[in-house]
């Protein structure tokens, strides 16, 4: 069991981006607003950024991050989701620390 998966590439709308496609299925529950703040975020001044279709969720006893492929995107994402990594892993494993 893992604790965090982070996927990187496949979440644009070419072809060969199947990644959504084939991990929101396998999601248990769907965790959609941090994605969403990142396109928001980096979208005012790289449009481009809003053409991501990465999503977070959980699956099983595990948080996943579908993330996209270029480096400099990855280092964006990851600074905003390690800001709630610590208590998302606390909720996922029933630990209230509110």
């Amino acid at each position: 069991m893992f604790d965090i998966i982070i996927t990187t590439g496949g979440t644009g709308i070419g072809p060969r981006d199947i990644t959504i496609e084939t991990v929101q299925p396998l999601l248990d529950k769907e965790i959609p607003g941090i994605m969403e703040m990142i396109r928001v975020k980096y979208g005012q001044e790289k449009p481009n950024a809003l053409l991501s279709r990465g999503v977070a969720g959980v699956m099983g006893q595990s948080l996943v991050y579908t993330l996209p492929g270029s480096v400099k995107a990855v280092d964006e994402y990851m600074t905003e989701i390690l800001k709630t990594l610590q208590h998302l892993i606390y909720m996922l494993h029933g630990i209230d620390v509110h």
